[in-house]
């Protein structure tokens, strides 16, 4: 990723107080989704814009959230065009699978948030690593 100005986290520099907050409000701002429409990716791609020349930590965890977040979006997506296609007959598919990823989503997000407090770095598990 490079220096971007802040502390980097892949050095033993500890990681600042107010890196850790911002990095945990963009783990925890995919809330937001549930309030306002394509708010789960809208508030984690902010953070990442007005962080992106401070603080590596924060952008980190910013993108990780982001890249998660369209993860799951286009997962969803691709289950209820799943379900669409066939009429209906993949919904027995579809709908346990959309409540794993939900369960999933929430799970990840609160142990990314812990990570985020303990300034540790945090990468999900089920997401492609196009961000380093």
């Amino acid at each position: 990723m490079g220096d971007l100005g802040g502390a980097s986290y892949l050095t033993d520099e500890p990681v600042l107080e107010e890196e850790r907050t911002w990095a945990m409000v963009a783990h925890l701002s995919v809330m937001a989704g549930s309030v306002v429409p394509l708010g789960n990716i809208i508030a984690p791609l902010v953070i990442w814009l007005v962080h992106k020349k401070k603080s590596a930590f924060v952008v980190k965890h910013a993108l990780e959230s982001l890249v998660f977040q369209i993860a799951i979006m286009v997962t969803m997506i691709a289950l209820l065009l799943l379900t669409v296609v066939t009429m209906g007959a993949a919904i027995i598919l579809a709908v346990p699978a959309i409540l794993a990823l939900v369960v999933a989503s929430f799970v990840y997000m609160i142990v990314a948030t812990i990570r985020a407090s303990e300034g540790k770095v945090w990468e999900y598990p089920v997401t492609t690593r196009w961000i380093s």
